[in-house]
C-alpha cells in the first residue's frame, strides 16, 4: 500500500506544484496520474520511487513512514520498488542480458532462478535480437523495453511507470498490459504516471489529475 499524507511538493524556486496530496492506494491497483508539463508530475514520480523528497507532509510505503527509517529500512523498501522512466540509464559497459538480470543478481538470486526468469521474460517481450547489441546502440524505444524488463523480472510489490506506452506499437502494448495486468494479480501496486490527453490500452483502478496546483480524482 501506499499512503500520502498532507504532501506538499514546490519546485526548485519554491513555488507549490501540488499541494495538500491525501491519498491511499491499496495493494494491488493500477492508478493513473496525468499532468501537464512542469505540473509536479516528474517530482510526484521520484518522490514516490524514493528519488526525492516532499517538500512536506508524511509518506508511507508498504505500511512504513519513510521519514522514520533507517538507512537499512530504507534500502529494504526501496528494493522493493522499480521504476521506468526516461531519466533512468542501462548500464552501458553491461550486455543487455546483464542489464536485464542486474536486479536479480543484485539480490542474490540463484542461476536456475536467474535463467528461468530470462528464457520466461526475453521470448515474450520479443527481445531476443536485442541481446546481441550494444546498450549504446540501442534506440529510444528499444532501450524502454529493456528498462521494463529489467523492472518487472522481480516481481516488485510497486512499479512506476512514466509515459510506458508512448511511442510503442500496438502489439507491444498489449504485451505489456497483459504482463501489468499478471503482476497486479500477484498484489504488485502499479502506478503509470502519463501525459494529459493520450489514451492507451489499459482499464485503471483510479484516475489522478494534476490541475490547479491539487492531485484530484476524475472518472473517465
Amino acid at each position: 500500500m501506499i499512503r500520502l499524507e498532507n504532501i506538499y511538493i514546490k519546485s526548485d524556486e519554491n513555488t507549490v506544484l501540488i499541494g495538500n496530496i491525501n491519498i491511499f492506494i491499496p495493494s494491488g491497483s493500477l492508478v493513473s496520474i496525468t499532468g501537464s508539463l512542469g505540473s509536479g508530475k516528474s517530482k510526484l514520480f521520484n518522490i514516490l520511487g524514493l528519488q526525492e523528497k516532499a517538500s512536506s507532509g508524511n509518506l508511507f510505503i508498504l505500511g512504513k513512514n519513510i521519514a522514520k527509517l533507517n538507512r537499512n529500512e530504507l534500502s529494504s523498501v526501496h528494493s522493493e520498488i522499480s521504476l521506468v522512466c526516461e531519466d533512468l540509464d542501462l548500464v552501458k559497459n553491461l550486455g543487455i542480458e546483464e542489464n536485464i538480470i542486474l536486479p536479480l543478481i543484485v539480490t542474490n538470486k540463484g542461476k536456475d532462478e536467474i535463467s528461468a526468469a530470462v528464457h520466461e521474460l526475453v521470448p515474450w517481450l520479443n527481445l531476443n535480437k536485442l541481446l546481441k547489441k550494444r546498450v549504446v546502440n540501442l534506440s529510444r524505444y528499444e532501450k524502454k523495453m529493456v528498462l521494463f524488463a529489467r523492472a518487472i523480472i522481480v516481481r516488485p510489490r510497486i512499479l512506476l511507470l512514466d509515459n510506458i506506452f508512448e511511442g510503442l506499437d500496438g502489439e507491444y502494448k498489449k504485451k505489456i498490459s497483459y504482463l501489468l495486468l499478471a503482476l497486479k494479480k500477484i498484489g504488485t501496486t502499479i502506478i503509470s504516471f502519463r501525459n494529459e490527453n493520450y489514451d492507451d490500452v489499459l482499464d485503471y483502478n483510479k484516475n489522478y489529475k494534476i490541475e490547479n496546483s491539487m492531485l484530484v480524482k476524475y472518472e473517465i
